[in-house]
């Protein structure tokens, strides 16, 4: 009740998880005590109806294997000495009984040694990707029984998007490359000096009634400054029987002039032009394929 995040019934779990599909619970935007409790609640209703299906128990039951993918995980589940969170008994209990219910757990963090060590140990194949805080290595090393000195010797010198398997899903140690990421958001750091290529004078709200003139909607400030930094990843513009086409970095996006139609094949139709559909227009008019210009 102090919280305000929970009502007299609950979604039934069946509207949460499909089989087949990918349920995101995007927790950003909210306190750390709000995610924390809204990850301990998702959990332990999976994790029951699982056992519930497989042990033919009184309850709400789900038939199909689910697989949690946890990231920022050391947010909700740091080190019990560290400090105590909602989330960590269900997380530690899918990480040690989850297997036999049917329940799959991937921890997903930047600074392993802020894992509680016996879920972390519980993680029995592992992906790892550079790491160069001594305390890090040294966490997944206690947590791997295969890892050797020569192979800790590379954690620290991989290049971006290279990394180490090790664990049942391989036989021997595998070192990898990831492939290139074909969107554009990401965890990687901003280039500042690209995001502030377009013209930092701009004034956004002329910028803004320029673009909705072309698109022929309403468009949100929000999207409007999301859209900025993109402008420079547009490219392969093109304008056809008033039909703006273009990709936004590797995201192809099109609308149709003054009419107020648009699509996305990341964002889809959404109710409003998203910021690849404004950044697209925005080269458009500062390249000037189009009528107006943005000054």
């Amino acid at each position: 009740d102090r919280l305000g995040i929970y009502t007299y019934w609950s979604l039934p779990i069946t509207k949460i998880l499909r089989p087949g599909t990918v349920t995101i619970l995007n927790l950003a935007g909210l306190n750390d005590e709000v995610q924390d409790h809204v990850t301990s609640h998702i959990l332990t209703r999976v994790f029951k109806a699982r056992v519930s299906y497989m042990r033919n128990l009184e309850g709400p039951k789900y038939p199909f294997p689910v697989v949690v993918i946890l990231e920022e995980a050391h947010r909700f589940a740091p080190p019990k000495h560290v400090r105590s969170t909602l989330s960590l008994g269900v997380i530690s209990r899918i990480a040690s009984e989850g297997r036999k219910f049917g329940v799959y757990l991937v921890v997903i963090t930047q600074r392993p040694s802020k894992i509680d060590p016996d879920v972390l140990s519980q993680c029995n194949s592992q992906i790892i990707l550079r790491l160069v805080n001594q305390s890090d290595i040294s966490a997944v090393f206690g947590a791997s029984e295969v890892l050797n000195a020569e192979l800790g010797k590379l954690i620290s010198i991989l290049d971006v998007g290279e990394g180490i398997v090790v664990g049942p899903v391989t036989p021997l140690p595998l070192v990898i490359r990831l492939r290139d990421r074909v969107l554009e958001y990401g965890g990687a750091d901003i280039d500042l000096a690209d995001a502030w290529k377009f013209n930092a004078d701009i004034d956004i709200n002329e910028f803004k009634e320029r673009v909705e003139k072309i698109l022929g909607a309403k468009v949100s400030q929000a999207n409007v400054l999301n859209a900025l930094p993109l402008i420079n990843t547009v490219n392969d513009v093109e304008i056809d029987m008033k039909v703006l086409r273009g990709r936004v970095g590797n995201v192809y996006a099109e609308a149709r002039l003054g009419d107020g139609s648009w699509s996305c094949e990341v964002c889809g139709s959404t109710h409003e032009p998203c910021p690849h559909v404004i950044a697209l227009a925005a080269k458009a008019l500062k390249d000037n394929l189009l009528s107006e210009k943005v000054k």
